[in-house]
């Protein structure tokens, strides 16, 4: 394994979320902004939050099947390449971003954008560098070929 390769400091992905989820309903509260979407519109954010909810269990099952940790601190025991990860190669953290899009639709001011680009850049820079890092370190070409054929995000 590589000794440079340092985890980050960071909470796990789930409190992130939530931290990015009472701030965007905290910038909702306290500085809203311009209501940016119509009612009808705001409806559209449960669906989204319905597929990020259900593209996380999927994954999770995944995990759970090829006896493999979630968590992203931990060793990975297997890589994951079918299914799920062979659409996406971070379902988890797309589920979650795709939750607060959909809440940031519901609540329907522009202000709470703001959680959902921070998530998504957070991870993006930070936590899948980190995870990437490591499963190069552990599965090698394998993993750089998976990275060849699919996308971090979509």
């Amino acid at each position: 394994m590589n000794r440079n390769l340092v985890a980050p400091k960071v909470m796990l992905p789930p409190t992130l979320t939530m931290l990015c989820l009472l701030a965007m309903i905290a910038l909702r509260l306290l500085w809203p902004g311009p209501v940016a979407f119509p009612p009808l519109v705001i409806w559209a954010g449960l669906p989204l939050i319905l597929l990020g909810v259900g593209i996380n269990l999927v994954a999770d099952g995944e995990f759970k099947r090829a006896s493999t940790p979630v968590n992203p601190l931990e060793t990975p025991q297997h890589l994951l390449t079918a299914g799920i990860f062979g659409i996406t190669r971070n379902p988890m953290y797309l589920g979650f971003a795709l939750v607060l899009a959909g809440v940031w639709l519901m609540l329907g001011a522009l202000t709470p954008l703001a959680g959902v680009l921070a998530f998504v850049l957070a991870v993006d820079r930070g936590y899948i560098p980190y995870e990437e890092q490591k499963l190069v370190a552990l599965f090698g070409q394998d993993y750089r070929d998976y990275q060849r054929k699919v996308q971090r995000w979509l």
